[in-house]
């Protein structure tokens, strides 16, 4: 007999149980609708819309952006951190040279800091700095230093980036003395 075929079978009264009406063929009927929806369901979601992709990537620029503006802030702390060790450097070799000397090398006209200046060749003969420091910025901005002509105050001038160092202002109108 088929799997319809209720001859085989009691007709259902009002105490028929589930399994006198589980067949295979009630089985396909049933479960085979809802499996065949969410097959088609699960095809539809699969992937993401183009929609989806679009915000996302919307969002992931938006923060690499932030991120970009706050590092470039953190760059220019840092090479006016750098540039306050520089002139602190050449503070401390200046009173090295005034120890030894009695007066600070004399330079009447405002000098840069280049290294072939007589300043700074007085100071790399001497051994009280090891090096020529450099503005992080150079060319662009350079460290310049002027004396009086008795040898007894210097001014060193410089240029921030930005206004964090505390007692001092963005742009090049710093300077240092003893």
């Amino acid at each position: 007999t088929s799997a319809l075929d209720h001859s085989a079978t009691p007709p259902c009264t009002s105490f028929c149980t589930m399994k006198t009406l589980y067949t295979p063929a009630f089985e396909s009927w049933y479960w085979g609708g809802y499996n065949a929806l969410m097959h088609k369901r699960h095809l539809r979601t699969a992937g993401f819309t183009i929609m989806e992709l679009l915000v996302v990537i919307a969002i992931i620029a938006i923060l690499a952006s932030i991120i970009l503006a706050s590092f470039s802030g953190t760059e220019a702390k840092a090479r006016d951190t750098r540039r306050m060790q520089d002139i602190g450097s050449i503070q401390k070799a200046l009173a090295l040279y005034l120890v030894s000397h009695g007066i600070y090398p004399v330079e009447t006209s405002t000098t840069t800091i280049t290294g072939s200046d007589t300043m700074m060749a007085a100071l790399l003969a001497e051994g009280d700095l090891p090096s020529v420091p450099k503005d992080p910025a150079s060319p662009a901005s350079n460290y310049t230093y002027i004396s009086n002509s008795y040898g007894n105050n210097y001014w060193l001038s410089f240029c921030l980036e930005t206004d964090q160092i505390k007692n001092y202002s963005q742009g090049c109108g710093n300077t240092v003395k003893p």
